[in-house]
């Protein structure tokens, strides 16, 4: 069973240490490598790589293939950031076989012949491949002490600020985990809700980096937050608590 001890839930997005925006970017989760035969799947689509994301009910299509064989994934949820991030949950139609490696394809529908993938990673090597291990994942991810705010962050990058308030937790699982975070902005009502993946050292972007991301906390003051969670495999564990309130950093000028 995965650990993680030092889980940090930050409000900012990806890491904010590139030096400049790309116009197009596609990410996928889990990255290449072992999934379980009940894997789910998230695509994120960045500034103009959006509407692949969007359109995946309509315009664009993913599968994935194998020895001749495709099997459809089909759109579970499609969720809209605050700043040029869109993302896809995706479930594969039928169970994967075990010891199979799957290569994900994401096509035009008007032009079904060729991935597009290469074109939003800017390489016509680059691919995205899983091998299914043998026995699927049932259990669901817990927490093992809630997220608790630790500090406030403004920075100035080239492109931009990164805006973040950061919050650390512990969890646990079977399968690496996405935290679903829902932001409500105090003042307007509005809620926004998308997944949220930690990093290699433990860290997750709730919000925005100077590129992109899932809220924007300059267009308010006082938050409140909620932090579910989802695995690899599709096990879900909702938020029950009190949603966390929280303020944005101090910013310059506002």
């Amino acid at each position: 069973m995965k650990l993680f001890v030092t889980l940090i839930l930050v409000l900012t997005t990806a890491v904010a240490a590139q030096a400049k925006c790309y116009g197009v970017n596609l990410e996928f989760w889990p990255k290449s490598g072992s999934i379980r035969p009940n894997a789910v799947f998230l695509i994120e689509g960045f500034e103009a790589s959006q509407p692949v994301v969007s359109g995946l009910r309509t315009t664009h299509q993913a599968y994935l293939q194998a020895d001749g064989q495709r099997i459809p994934l089909d759109v579970q949820e499609i969720l809209v950031g605050q700043f040029q991030l869109t993302q896809a949950l995706l479930r594969p139609r039928r169970r994967l076989v075990v010891g199979t490696q799957y290569e994900l394809i994401v096509v035009e529908r008007a032009r079904p012949a060729e991935s597009i993938i290469w074109r939003h990673k800017g390489s016509r090597t680059f691919q995205v491949k899983y091998t299914v291990e043998a026995g699927p994942d049932r259990a669901a991810p817990a927490w093992l002490a809630p997220p608790t705010e630790q500090a406030k962050h403004y920075e100035e990058y080239g492109c931009g600020p990164a805006v973040s308030v950061e919050f650390a937790a512990a969890a646990q699982d079977e399968s690496v985990c996405l935290v679903r975070a829902t932001v409500r902005d105090e003042a307007t009502g509005q809620r926004t809700t998308c997944y949220l993946r930690p990093a290699a050292a433990g860290r997750i972007a709730v919000g925005h980096d100077m590129c992109s991301g899932a809220f924007e906390l300059e267009k308010g003051r006082h938050f409140t937050v909620t932090f579910g969670l989802l695995d690899a495999s599709g096990n879900t564990t909702p938020w029950t608590g009190k949603a966390i309130a929280f303020d944005r950093p101090d910013i310059p000028g506002m």
